[in-house]
């Protein structure tokens, strides 16, 4: 699969989602002289009854003065370790169907299209 291998202080992370998004956030919130980048993403698993969303963080760090990242987008065959935090959903994927479905169905009528 396509994703990301991301040097950062002498470590290496491989991150990539095949069923979703993978996420390289570098900030600074100069009111408040914070620097930090993170290393995310959120996974979504709708092949169950219930939908699953899994958010995987590889890294959460502060930047300091001459930090180097350096990002190559290629494929990769197995991603890092990451922490893990799975939600499942409260309804399932076929109630979320029909629950989308109702709404955009409201603004349809609404807007006088049908």
């Amino acid at each position: 699969m396509k994703g990301f291998v991301i040097t950062f202080r002498n470590k290496e992370y491989k991150i990539g989602i095949e069923n979703g998004s993978s996420n390289i956030i570098i900030g600074r919130v100069a009111t408040r002289d914070e620097n930090y980048i993170n290393l995310g993403g959120l996974e979504i698993k709708d092949d169950s009854e219930i939908a699953e969303h899994i958010y995987h963080k590889w890294l959460d760090a502060t930047l300091e003065d001459n930090d180097e990242i350096i990002i190559r987008f290629q494929d990769i065959d197995q991603i890092s370790e990451s922490t893990k935090k799975v939600r499942k959903q409260g309804e399932t994927v076929t109630e979320a169907k029909i629950r989308h479905y109702h709404k955009l169905k409201k603004e349809l009528e609404e807007g006088g299209h049908i």
